[in-house]
């Protein structure tokens, strides 16, 4: 395979958020009930969260992970104000 080709395969796999650190943690870890609070948070409608909690991470869209990624930063950041 060429250099290029394989930097074609690697930014692909970036894009597409495999290489994505949050994905463990949702494939792995994160219950449907947990996937779909996430969602919630990330303003998708009830119903829609509840058909995208089954789906995997890179099978998400990349503007709803970037949604929910950043609904989490915002939680963060209220939950520290609580200490």
């Amino acid at each position: 395979m060429s250099a290029i080709r394989l930097k074609l395969v690697e930014c692909r796999a970036i894009l597409g958020g495999e290489r994505d650190p949050f994905r463990v943690v949702w494939d792995e870890q994160a219950t449907t009930s947990d996937r779909r609070v996430l969602l919630a948070m990330a303003g998708e409608p009830a119903q829609s969260a509840g058909r995208l909690a089954g789906r995997a991470w890179c099978d998400l869209r990349a503007d709803l992970r970037g949604r929910v990624l950043s609904a989490l930063k915002r939680f963060s950041g209220w939950a520290e104000k609580l200490k």
